[in-house]
């Protein structure tokens, strides 16, 4: 897809599992926290099975907690963060560096936006220097529903619908996209998360590199 270049490019991005191997490094930290907190065994099925939804309601729905025991919960899993550090997806810093030099980058995850900045400040991808970053307590909507990027579209008044592509791992992400209006790439992270994509009339791409290219390239024609 190519882009109607007319001002400045926006790429908005997901950071969980589409740029970081969220899943691969963090269920193990879910798992540790309920044994920590909760002397409980959580299987990875049973957190497999909600995830993607933002971590309040993730905490909510696997330790059956509120309030203040999910505050708690919330604040433990931050304290461990060094334990399980966040891996970068292999070609993930070449690709965003490269697009941050055209681009304005935006990122969305569903956990705590300072949680965000001191992985990224953590990593590899320190040289990142995104023009915004939401977590899940900066818009009180989930994906797939559109109103998720409402903040956003606020935020930035020169953001051009049709000047901004998003970027996701998952069918909710397409959804998401598609509702607000925004054109979106996805890029092969799970095979059902693929297949739904592709099931549903959407584009994806084997890497984040692969993305780039095809972005930078429908830049410079513009």
């Amino acid at each position: 897809m190519l882009l109607d270049f007319t001002g400045c490019g926006y790429c908005v991005l997901d950071y969980d599992d589409t740029i970081m191997q969220t899943r691969q490094c963090k269920i193990s930290a879910i798992v540790e926290l309920g044994r920590r907190m909760f002397s409980r065994d959580i299987a990875r099925q049973e957190i497999e099975k909600h995830w993607g939804i933002a971590h309040t309601a993730l905490f909510e729905t696997v330790f059956s907690i509120s309030g203040s025991q999910l505050d708690a919960a919330l604040s433990q899993y931050a304290a461990m963060d060094s334990e399980f550090p966040l891996i970068p997806h292999r070609d993930a810093k070449s690709a965003l560096e490269w697009l941050q030099t055209k681009y304005k980058l935006i990122i969305v995850s569903s956990c705590e936006r300072q949680l965000i900045e001191r992985q990224l400040a953590a990593c590899e991808l320190s040289t990142l220097k995104p023009a915004r970053i939401y977590g899940c307590f900066d818009t009180k909507f989930h994906k797939p529903s559109g109103r998720v990027f409402d903040e956003m579209l606020v935020e930035f008044p020169d953001l051009d619908k049709a000047n901004t592509v998003y970027i996701g791992d998952g069918i909710k992400d397409m959804q998401a996209a598609r509702d607000a209006g925004l054109a979106f790439i996805g890029v092969d992270r799970a095979e059902a998360e693929t297949a739904a994509i592709l099931a549903a009339g959407g584009s994806v791409f084997s890497s984040l590199s692969q993305i780039a290219e095809r972005l930078m390239r429908g830049h410079d024609a513009a």
